[in-house]
């Protein structure tokens, strides 16, 4: 059940970096922080999503 849920997070989180990579570099939505930090910082919850994962696939 735990890993299901993981799965489904981190494939939504792929996608969700996919999109982000779309976008322009001056879109509005990078207007607070930009693109890169935004990309970066999704792509350090899906590191530590697949360490999660792959932990309670090993125990």
């Amino acid at each position: 059940m735990e890993q299901e849920r993981l799965r489904k997070m981190i494939k939504a989180m792929y996608l969700l970096k996919d999109a982000l990579l779309k976008k322009r570099d001056d879109d509005k939505a990078f207007r607070l922080r930009s693109k890169s930090k935004v990309v970066r910082e999704v792509q350090d919850i899906i590191n530590l999503s697949l360490e999660e994962f792959y932990t309670l696939r090993t125990n």
